[in-house]
């Protein structure tokens, strides 16, 4: 389960990496975006845990986001499982 999992979010990883190569304020608007939705109270789960780097939470916010927009309808919690 985890090879295809992992495998699930690697274009999403990918396109973040280029994304941020190419501009690197994508990061630091990323790295807004996932403060502004923690103040707001608008995260839960491991991505409010303070065990886990930062940039490993930003990551997997980017993730979830992305999933979202060109996935809607595929499994919604597996971002937990990844």
């Amino acid at each position: 389960m985890e090879d295809k999992n992992a495998a699930m979010w690697w274009d999403g990883e990918k396109y973040l990496y280029d994304t941020v190569a190419a501009n690197p304020n994508y990061w630091s608007n990323l790295t807004g975006l996932f403060d502004k939705c923690i103040n707001k109270g608008q995260l839960s789960g491991f991505l409010v845990d303070k065990s886990i780097p930062m940039e490993k939470r930003i990551i997997c916010f980017f993730l979830d986001l992305w999933h979202g927009k060109w996935f809607p309808y595929d499994n919604l919690d597996a971002i937990q499982q990844y």
